[in-house]
């Protein structure tokens, strides 16, 4: 299953904060769980499916915050620290004399990786909500 299908699944949109991702999990783990469903099979795919979504999409947060060097779970503002020390290290204007084509593409890469996981493990909340109560999670 790719990160967006598992997004699609919770009934998110990729750029939902991780708060909005175990709310959404939680939710449709207790609407599918077969406590609530006896003998509903169909309950318990659907369950099987929210609980490899949630699994998937805990995996790639951590991607996240293992690109910034820290440990899951960290404070905004200590992702906003680790931003600002690897984006002025990686910078640009910092490789700008290294003359190996490799390093210099291997030092833009590791670049966009940081952008990119600052940009996820940032993203507005408010903007991205999505109504799990009223939906079903994709189903």
């Amino acid at each position: 299953m790719k990160v967006d299908e598992c997004f699609a699944l919770l009934g998110l949109v990729p750029e939902a904060s991780q708060e909005e991702v175990r709310k959404a999990y939680y939710a449709l783990a207790k609407r599918f769980h077969p406590d609530c469903n006896p003998g509903d099979s169909e309950a318990e795919c659907k369950l099987a499916a929210v609980n490899e979504a949630y699994s998937i999409l805990q995996k790639a947060s951590s991607v996240h915050y293992h690109t910034l060097g820290l440990e899951p779970g960290a404070s905004i503002s200590a992702v906003q620290r680790a931003y600002s020390v690897l984006s002025e290290r990686y910078h640009p204007s910092q490789f700008s004399g290294i003359e190996d084509v490799h390093e210099r593409e291997r030092m833009n890469s590791r670049l966009e990786a940081i952008r990119n996981a600052f940009s996820h493990l940032t993203a507005t909340e408010n903007d991205n909500t999505s109504d799990v109560d009223a939906d079903d999670g994709g189903w």
